[in-house]
């Protein structure tokens, strides 16, 4: 919508948080008064540069856009806590976020699954710009990644399925509970978010099963 509507604004918005990341090292999970102020824990600045890049907005310093939007989905080393995506070492290590108790660090998220799927979204955007530029080794790495959501489709109840580092899944799985695994939502929701391969989804899940869980989500 900003791009078909206020181009001028989404330049404008790109341009600030390249000069967050010029004086920061990092894109911000939120900013206030000029510092680093959590939000939500991750960030999607990434995936909206990208976004703007393939939609020709691009009156920028494109090599600096692309170097950080490259370093917000596959770094983590002295990442500040500010910058949101604490647990990307996980994802890039293991293809998903474990499910860990308390703060998202690290070693991973309460939010875990959420956040696998948020990074694969963002990881496809990334990759997205990659190819457009012509950077053949980071499309292929970033598109892996873009996959991890199937790390954690679970066959047996066709869901989004938070695991354990061990690569279980967690017991005790009430797909209906939220803030376990998901960050302001639950199993039924976010197995639908996967918005750049849905037909991969319903490949997994059958398509009448997912056309049924889809409507029920507007009846249940």
């Amino acid at each position: 919508l900003w791009a078909l509507s206020y181009p001028d604004r989404y330049k404008d918005f790109v341009q600030t948080h390249l000069e967050v990341y010029k004086h920061r090292g990092w894109f911000g999970d939120g900013i206030a008064n000029g510092q680093f102020a959590s939000g939500v824990g991750t960030n999607f600045i990434g995936l909206t540069i990208a976004g703007a890049y393939n939609l020709g907005i691009r009156d920028y310093d494109v090599d600096l856009a692309y170097k950080a939007v490259k370093a917000n989905e596959l770094e983590w080393i002295n990442r500040n806590e500010g910058s949101g995506k604490m647990d990307t070492k996980q994802f890039i290590e293991r293809g998903f976020v474990p499910y860990a108790e308390g703060e998202t660090d690290s070693l991973g998220s309460n939010f875990s699954a959420s956040h696998t799927l948020e990074y694969s979204f963002s990881a496809f955007a990334a990759a997205q710009m990659a190819k457009a530029i012509g950077k053949k080794d980071d499309y292929q790495n970033l598109i892996k990644r873009s996959d991890g959501w199937k790390l954690l489709f679970n066959p047996e109840n066709k869901l989004i399925h938070p695991k354990r580092a061990d690569g279980s899944f967690i017991d005790k799985f009430d797909p209906y509970q939220p803030w376990r695994g998901f960050q302001e939502g639950n199993a039924i929701q976010y197995t639908f978010y996967i918005p750049h391969n849905p037909a991969g989804l319903i490949a997994q899940m059958g398509k009448t099963e997912f056309n049924n869980r889809l409507d029920s989500v507007f009846t249940v």
